[in-house]
């Protein structure tokens, strides 16, 4: 006989009482794959199949009440809650969980674990809805409890795992909750039978990750965690409070100082943007907004600059410093640029060209150019912009070194040298002077 496509390293077993409303359970999996959860009469358990978890054919309950086809990483834990169950107080029931491998087949391994449903002490009537939109600092939540209680509330993100004593604020290492204390509910006073509003604020979300809302309620006299979970099996999104009408691109020839890109916002607000090398951490946008890695001085970066947004161009202004020309004969003397505050409006255009100078670019090497924008509340819930790669490529290269081939006799314009490609190299205005001819030399 074959072996499985996919076992238990950690056994499921029951995190919490088994109630008339559900339970937690936990489990490891060996091997990357997919798992199917739900929950059956005792008497039924011995004739379920494989076959039929992975259809839920005869799980109880509504659909908070069993899982299907769910992704799991290797040796990652995994506490999940179901609820909604309407079970029988004082019946045995058994929690079918099947895992599969990758191919999600009916190969895998299928696990029972048995136990009598006791009496919840609070339940939901009606389950938590958030209310409205949800923005970067929080929401709204409504809610109906069953009996007069106490409920405890948490945001977290990613794959989180949850147990009773986490959300009720013993945090574990698999149980982060995001944001500051008032984006949770620590023993929350309910009354039964009445909608219950909460606005949970100080959320500090961002747009992209999922985040998912924890509600366990308990009754007056709940003893041991016998009360109620609700789902969490929807995650939600924040939607970015602005967004590229025209996204990030380089519009300039990239030089060793630096170059231009064009993007448009729709909306007021500001803006972030940073360009980093191919070694360096991918770009996040706490790492955009702090400058983290950032190639160049401040003048390749750009902290918080304002967005008009609604299709207006914004241009930063760049004048150029004079100096000495080190690129010969016919070559601009703007040898370096420095961007100045200045704003054109112009409504006819649809983006904005930034300039990054001062880069210290060099050539042959891999760089990402990120912008991140947002609203002007500040809350973090912008959205970053896919890096755009850029190289600044040898327009010619030494393949000796230059070197003094003699005494200089009259103006120097060239230093002997050997190069890759055939066009010409002057040498720096200062090495010129220094071979200048002194007096009463012939």
């Amino acid at each position: 006989m074959a072996d499985p496509s996919n076992t238990f390293s950690a056994v499921p077993y029951l995190t919490s009482p088994l109630t008339e409303s559900g339970l937690t359970v936990s489990f490891e999996l060996r091997h990357p794959g997919y798992v199917w959860a739900m929950i059956v009469p005792r008497e039924a358990a011995d004739g379920v199949t494989r076959a039929d978890v992975q259809t839920s054919t005869g799980a109880l309950g509504s659909s908070l009440c069993r899982y299907s086809n769910v992704s799991v990483a290797a040796f990652d834990p995994q506490i999940w809650v179901l609820s909604g169950c309407l079970l029988d107080c004082f019946r045995s029931y058994t929690v079918m969980v099947y895992a599969s491998g990758i191919g999600g087949h009916a190969d895998g391994t299928l696990f029972a674990v048995e136990d009598e449903a006791g009496p919840a002490s609070n339940a939901f009537v009606a389950y938590p809805t958030i209310v409205g939109v949800v923005t970067g600092d929080g929401f709204a939540i409504e809610f109906v409890p069953s009996e007069d209680g106490y409920a405890w509330m948490a945001v977290t993100t990613g794959a989180s795992g949850l147990t009773i004593p986490a959300v009720k604020g013993a945090y574990d290492q698999y149980f982060q909750a995001v944001g500051a204390d008032s984006c949770s509910a620590l023993g929350l006073p309910v009354t039964g039978g009445v909608l219950q509003e909460v606005n949970l604020s100080g959320c500090a979300f961002n747009s992209g990750p999922e985040y998912k809302l924890h509600v366990y309620v308990e009754g007056l006299d709940g003893v041991g965690n016998d009360g109620s979970f609700a789902g969490s099996h929807a995650p939600f999104e924040v939607k970015p409070s602005n967004s590229f009408a025209v996204y990030p691109v380089i519009t300039s020839a990239v030089t060793g100082l630096g170059l231009t890109c064009r993007f448009a916002a729709w909306l007021q607000g500001y803006f972030w943007s940073v360009l980093q090398e191919d070694s360096a951490e991918a770009a996040t946008f706490t790492s955009v907004k702090s400058a983290a890695n950032a190639r160049g001085g401040l003048d390749c970066r750009r902290s918080r600059e304002p967005l008009l947004g609604n299709g207006t161009v914004q241009e930063v202004a760049c004048e150029a410093k004079s100096t000495p020309s080190l690129r010969g004969p016919g070559s601009s003397a703007d040898a370096r640029q420095s961007c100045r505050a200045g704003v054109r409006w112009d409504r006819a255009q649809a983006a904005r060209q930034v300039n990054f100078s001062n880069c210290s670019i060099i050539p042959d090497r891999l760089y990402h150019l990120s912008v991140y924008i947002e609203d002007s509340n500040g809350n973090n819930d912008g959205v970053l912009s896919l890096p755009v790669d850029t190289r600044l490529d040898f327009s010619n290269a030494y393949q000796g070194a230059p070197r003094v081939a003699g005494a200089p006799r009259g103006p120097v314009r060239g230093v002997p040298g050997s190069f890759a490609g055939r066009e010409r190299s002057w040498a720096p205005a200062l090495l010129a002077h220094a071979l200048r001819p002194t007096e009463g030399t012939k």
